[in-house]
């Protein structure tokens, strides 16, 4: 199979040029060569979809293979919990180099990372059968002088607990008992929201983060002229500057982008502006299926009514515009909005302000509401104010059908809205049916 661009579209494959992230990836080689003591040694990094987390990972993972330490690779959520997938990881054929292994409360004679293992134990759980483990491969790697690495992907996913309980195992084995056994953990912003909120996970509320965030446009310029330029290819000035602009600093949209061009470039290998423009559209596009409709399933009607809300405006939102908008009081707005920063769609700019991670899910949201045939959901008026999303009203009139004897007051705490808005909604579904 031969590649028919230079470029890489598809969510956690490396791209043809890494650009943006050797800095984090420097941090980590550093406390690998340093040691349990280093700050880096654990680390936590968290990142938009789209990001490239998946990819800085895979970059770590040959930055450490390259040093000479053993990796165990991991992804949540899976079966079992986190402990017991890394067991599995550093127990598995690819890991260990004898395929027929014993997993019990007793195991030995293992040929881990190129070294033996050898232990006796009588665990109770999977957090309890991982420590014997890495106590003794961390101890082993020790004596050559290098180390083994986890990394775990899409953590945000884990259960609580069951971060909680390698945390435990992994501060035992690595902070307490000082074995060389780092860990490298990837998700969206939501997982240090997840991580500060638990009592029981000072470790990794103490432990090192890092941010993967967007690429300037110097480094998209570079991710895409030079992939271009390695195949005997050329990209107008004019192209360039254009893809930069619609990339947005995306680095999956990057690709897209490039990816498209150069296939409607071909066989001339000269991209012009107008072969950036259509791979623009098309990178749109596949931003919605892959990134902004998982996004919106994952929505409660009102998130959808909040981010409808939102798509009004052309830059961020003032929270007092937004609470008007969907008539809810302004304590039940933060809630909402907090939910959406958590799952990445949201963040918040400045004080009293809230936007869109991605800028292009504005686009996105009203197009949706277009293709549905309905028009968006709330519509600007000429006075500034702006009609509540139907969303929302739809929200209150199934409160009001599963229970009619509940207050107003009841249902607007319930959806987050106000008691005369609530009152509203129900005059006006009562005269529609008188």
């Amino acid at each position: 199979m031969h590649p028919t661009s230079p470029f890489s579209p598809s969510f956690g494959t490396r791209p043809p040029v890494l650009v943006g992230r050797a800095p984090v990836v420097d941090r980590l080689t550093a406390a690998l060569a340093a040691g349990p003591s280093d700050p880096d040694f654990t680390l936590l990094v968290t990142g938009i979809r789209g990001s490239g987390k998946t990819v800085f990972l895979a970059e770590a993972r040959r930055a450490a293979a390259a040093m000479g330490w053993g990796v165990i690779e991991v992804e949540t959520p899976g079966d079992g919990g986190l402990s017991d997938r890394v067991l599995d990881a550093a127990l598995s054929p690819d890991a260990v180099g004898r395929r027929r292994f014993r997993r019990g409360p007793r195991l030995s004679g293992l040929q881990a990372f190129g070294v033996g293992v050898d232990w006796e134990t009588q665990p109770t759980g999977p957090s309890r059968a991982l420590k014997p483990v890495l106590t003794e491969l961390g101890s082993q790697m020790a004596r050559r002088g290098r180390g083994i690495l986890i990394t775990a992907d899409e953590l945000h996913a884990a259960q609580a607990v069951e971060i909680r309980s390698f945390a435990l195992t992994l501060q035992s084995v690595t902070r307490v008992n000082g074995h060389p056994v780092a860990f490298l953990g990837a998700g969206l912003p939501e997982l240090i929201d997840k991580i500060d909120k638990d009592r029981g996970m000072t470790f990794f509320q103490r432990c090192a983060r890092a941010g993967i965030g967007l690429l300037s446009d110097d480094e998209v310029r570079t991710a895409i002229d030079e992939p271009i330029r390695r195949w005997d290819g050329s990209i107008d000035d004019d192209a360039l500057q254009s893809a930069v602009g619609a990339a947005g600093g995306y680095p999956f949209k990057v690709q897209l982008i490039g990816h498209h061009a150069w296939r409607r470039a071909a066989p001339e290998k000269r991209i012009r502006r107008v072969d950036v423009e259509e791979a623009a559209n098309i990178a749109d596009r596949v931003m919605g299926e892959q990134l902004f409709t998982p996004l919106w399933a994952g929505m409660s009607p009102v998130d959808r009514a909040v981010v409808e809300a939102m798509a009004l405006d052309e830059e961020s939102s003032s929270l007092r515009d937004l609470a008007r908008r969907i008539g809810a009081d302004s304590s039940y707005l933060s809630t909402y909005v907090g939910r959406l920063a958590a799952a990445g769609v949201a963040d918040r700019p400045a004080p009293g302000r809230v936007g869109f991670v991605h800028d292009a899910m504005r686009d996105w949201v009203r197009a949706r509401r277009v293709d549905q045939g309905g028009g968006p959901d709330a519509e600007a008026t000429g006075s500034g104010h702006a009609r509540r999303s139907p969303l929302l009203s739809d929200v209150i009139r199934s409160e009001y059908i599963k229970d009619p004897s509940v207050s107003n007051a009841a249902i607007g705490r319930s959806v987050g809205a106000s008691r005369s808005y609530v009152g509203k909604v129900l005059s006006e579904m009562r005269r529609q049916s008188a």
